[in-house]
């Protein structure tokens, strides 16, 4: 019975196709992005998923804990990959901009506890400069991280990274 298995075997897909419609009659947009996925996953040539897909709002990325919150958020210049540093926690976290789910994590950046941070990515996305107080380069082919620069008074403010990579300046204001 083939004709009985296939029907079987479509079910998953039929289950998560009627949770996600249901979630967006509700608007439970959690609910309705894991549905989606689910069914996705099973059938990812389906166009009545792939259309839920497309109108599925885009929420904020979620994932750290609320007792450290996010002080920075960057997207890479491709817009696959958004990366955020959370407070007190010393570590960058790398999410799937498609799928909203937290793909690797970066430590090696000190534990701070003051909300002014910076980040910015170079152009070709292996490198990713941060700071405060000091100015770091987390190489992320390597995975590794490296003071670029230590100022023991007043913090750096901002910074930015050239477009070839070569350089980065930082600025102050002191008061």
């Amino acid at each position: 019975d083939e004709e009985m298995e296939a029907l079987i075997k479509g079910i998953p897909f039929l289950e998560a196709l009627e949770t996600a419609k249901e979630a967006f009659a509700k608007q439970n947009w959690e609910e309705a992005g894991v549905a989606i996925d689910a069914a996705l996953s099973l059938k990812p040539d389906d166009g009545e998923i792939q259309e839920l897909h497309r109108h599925l709002p885009r929420l904020p990325l979620i994932g750290h804990s609320s007792q450290h919150p996010v002080s920075n958020v960057i997207f890479t210049p491709d817009s696959q990959i958004v990366i955020s540093r959370q407070l007190w926690e010393g570590k960058l976290w790398f999410w799937d901009v498609e799928s909203r789910k937290k793909q690797r994590q970066l430590g090696g950046f000190p534990k701070a506890f003051a909300e002014r941070y910076s980040l910015t990515i170079s152009r070709d996305c292996n490198m990713v400069v941060s700071r405060w107080p000091e100015v770091q380069v987390a190489n992320l082919a390597s995975n590794s991280v490296q003071t670029l620069y230590d100022y023991m008074g007043w913090p750096i403010d901002c910074l930015t990274i050239s477009s070839d990579s070569r350089y980065v300046a930082v600025g102050q204001f002191a008061s």
